[in-house]
């Protein structure tokens, strides 16, 4: 971490520029303090005049929040900041969300990391890898040179896995009631990953290499929405499509974070839906009624609420939001049908 001196910034009596961290996307973040709050937080900001892709992780927070994914708070923010990789301040582009990280501490420019450690979701699940020989053979072989190295299986099995090893208390004694809440907030995660179009990072920290608890789901991806996307053409020839074709369009965009079978290459998002609902039936159920509670309303209100975002953004976010809520609700009436014959 580098201390940042002759701090310039804007609502000076309320924010201060700190130092610069790794955030849990695995990208180098500006660190500010928030003197109101008392609180730390990683500074994500527009890259260009056409980004709109800071207002991603306050959508995610504003989100999340409603339907009940851990997700940190984020506020927005206006803050004239360091170039990342330079000694000067950008006088442009200082339209910001703040994503408050609660491992960060609540001191000014402390970090608090007293018997505290962080496990990144590669290391989650090449440990489970490890330690499960008749699996880590089997499964090194399969993901060889694939684009998407983890189906959802390993995702749910590692983190259940990770979480299980490294509790308050040995892996046997872990109730199924216990277990099946973890295995629901996976669920909870992956499934909202796969509605917003998004990929996410979430470590796990441990305190004294013990009593594992997953971090906060955290945005890992600048291209939630589109909103990154300068090319307004693009953007505008994609919305005169046809709903089938614009699917097309998404599907390019927004590849799944999680595969499915090793044999199945790249899978669109309906397709993991799908096999969410089909493996682990009880937990997507509980998830879609949860995402169900954030409406097209709901996100209209929030792109109205989003001032400095173009128009053209706007409309494609809010065109992304109704195809796929439109697909989550026919794959749910499939799978209650299903579930009756």
């Amino acid at each position: 971490m580098e201390k940042l001196k002759d701090m310039k910034i804007c609502n000076q009596d309320e924010y201060e520029l700190t130092y610069r961290a790794m955030a849990p996307d695995r990208t180098i973040h500006q660190v500010v303090y928030n003197n109101s709050k008392g609180k730390n937080g990683y500074i994500h900001n527009k890259n260009y005049t056409e980004d709109d892709s800071f207002y991603a992780p306050y959508l995610v927070y504003k989100i999340g929040e409603k339907v009940g994914v851990n997700v940190p708070e984020t506020e927005l923010g206006q803050i004239l900041h360091l170039n990342v990789d330079k000694d000067y301040y950008r006088d442009s582009f200082f339209e910001s969300s703040i994503v408050y990280d609660d491992n960060l501490g609540d001191m000014k420019g402390f970090r608090i990391n007293h018997g505290f450690s962080h496990v990144a979701p590669e290391v989650i699940f090449s440990s489970y890898l490890v330690e499960n020989e008749g699996i880590a053979n089997k499964r090194r072989e399969e993901i060889r040179g694939r684009a998407t190295s983890q189906t959802v299986d390993d995702y749910v099995n590692s983190y259940i896995y990770y979480l299980t090893t490294r509790g308050s208390k040995p892996r046997e004694e872990y109730s199924k009631t216990e277990i099946d809440k973890m295995k629901q907030e996976l669920i909870d995660r992956a499934l909202f990953s796969l509605k917003l179009g998004t990929h996410s990072n979430f470590d796990v920290t441990l305190f004294n290499h013990k009593d594992a608890k997953l971090d906060p789901y955290y945005l890992s991806s600048r291209n939630m929405f589109s909103l990154n996307v300068s090319n307004e053409e693009w953007a505008n020839e994609s919305l005169s499509k046809s709903d089938d074709e614009f699917k097309k369009v998404m599907e390019s965009e927004y590849i799944p974070q999680y595969g499915l079978a090793p044999n199945v290459f790249v899978p669109k998002a309906s397709d993991v839906v799908k096999y969410i609902f089909e493996k682990y039936p009880e937990q997507a159920k509980k998830s879609y009624e949860k995402l169900s509670k954030f409406t097209s309303k709901d996100f209209k209100d929030e792109l109205d609420n989003c001032t400095r975002m173009s128009d053209v953004h706007k409309k494609f976010a809010m065109r992304v939001f109704d195809v796929r809520d439109k697909e989550f609700a026919e794959i749910y009436q499939e799978h209650l049908k299903s579930q009756t014959r």
